[in-house]
C-alpha cells in the first residue's frame, strides 16, 4: 500500500532570460516584446468539423471492436483473454493513428503555412502566452479548413515574408531525463521512496494493525518529508541543467527556453548542447 506514483522531476518549464512585452492595453495579438513569434490556440483546431468527425468515427470503430471482443473472450481463462485484449489495444492505437495522424499533419502544414506567411519564426501553445505574440489561430483555422482558397477576388495570396530571427529555444525533457546525472538522482529518489515506505507501513501495521487506514495526518506527514527529500535530491541537477540552458540561451541571444512540447512550429534545439555540458 501507499505505493506512490513517480512523477519525472518538472525541472524546466521555461527559463526567462528577456521579458515578452505588452502593448498598453494589454493585447496579445501584437509582436510588442516578441517579433517573430506566433501562438495558436489548439483547442479551436482541434473543435473544428474535420477532428469532431475523426472523434466520432474512431468512437464508433472502437464501440465494434468491443463488441467483437466480448465476443471472442466469452468462456476463456484469464490468460487467454490477457493475450486477446493485448491483440485488441494494438487494433485500437493502429486506428487511432491511422484516422488522427492525417488531421495532425494537416493542422501541422497550416501553422506552417501561415508562419511563413507572417514571417514567423517560431509558433508557441497559446496556453503559456500572456502577451505580446501575434496569434494566427483564425488564419491557421482558415488554412485547415481550405476556406482561404474560396476567397475569389483577384488580390494574389500574401508571398512569404522573411522569417524574424529566431528567438526561442527549447528543450527535449525525454533527452534530458536520461543523461547520467538525472539518472543517478532517479536512483538515490527511489531508494529514499522505498526506504520511507517500508518505515511508514512498519509504524502503520505496529500503530493500526495489517488492515487499518492510517490517520490523515500521518500520510500528509509522509507526504512531506518525500515530497522535501525529492526537491532535494533534485535540485543539484536541476540548477545544472538550468544553467546550462541559460547560458547557452545567451549566447545566442535567445529571449526564452521552453519544454519542447510547447512549440507548434520552429525555435532551436539545445537539447544536445546542455547535455554536452552537463557530462
Amino acid at each position: 500500500m501507499f505505493k506512490e506514483i513517480y512523477f519525472k522531476s518538472i525541472f524546466l518549464i521555461f527559463i526567462l532570460i528577456m521579458s515578452f512585452g505588452c502593448n498598453n492595453n494589454g493585447n496579445n495579438s501584437t509582436l510588442a516584446g516578441a517579433p517573430g513569434v506566433g501562438s495558436v490556440d489548439l483547442s479551436v483546431i482541434v473543435n473544428l468539423e474535420p477532428f469532431q468527425q475523426a472523434e466520432k468515427k474512431f468512437e464508433e470503430e472502437r464501440q465494434k471492436l468491443a463488441m467483437e471482443y466480448n465476443e471472442l473472450v466469452k468462456g476463456l481463462n484469464d490468460k487467454q483473454k490477457e493475450s486477446i485484449q493485448a491483440q485488441f489495444q494494438q487494433k485500437l492505437a493502429e486506428l487511432q493513428y491511422s484516422i488522427v495522424t492525417p488531421l495532425q499533419e494537416k493542422q501541422k502544414k497550416a501553422i506552417e503555412k501561415v508562419a511563413k506567411e507572417e514571417g514567423l519564426s517560431v509558433i508557441l501553445d497559446k496556453t503559456i502566452v500572456v502577451c505580446g505574440v501575434t496569434d494566427i489561430t483564425d488564419k491557421v483555422k482558415k488554412v485547415f479548413l481550405g476556406s482561404d482558397k474560396e476567397d475569389k477576388s483577384p488580390t494574389p495570396s500574401p508571398a512569404e515574408k522573411t522569417p524574424a530571427r529566431q528567438l526561442v529555444g527549447y528543450l527535449n525533457q525525454e533527452k534530458l531525463y536520461n543523461i547520467p546525472k538525472m539518472k543517478k538522482a532517479q536512483e538515490a529518489y527511489f531508494k529514499e521512496f522505498n526506504e520511507m515506505q517500508v518505515k511508514l507501513e512498519k509504524t502503520v501495521k505496529e500503530l493500526y494493525g495489517d488492515n487499518s487506514m492510517p490517520p490523515a495526518k500521518i500520510l500528509s506527514d509522509y507526504q512531506k518529508k518525500l515530497d522535501s527529500k525529492k526537491a532535494e535530491i533534485f535540485k543539484p541537477v536541476d540548477d545544472e541543467i538550468n544553467k546550462a540552458a541559460s547560458d547557452i540561451a545567451k549566447e545566442k541571444n535567445l529571449i526564452v527556453v521552453l519544454d519542447e512540447i510547447n512549440i507548434l512550429y520552429g525555435g532551436i534545439d539545445l537539447t544536445d548542447e546542455v547535455v554536452d555540458k552537463m557530462e
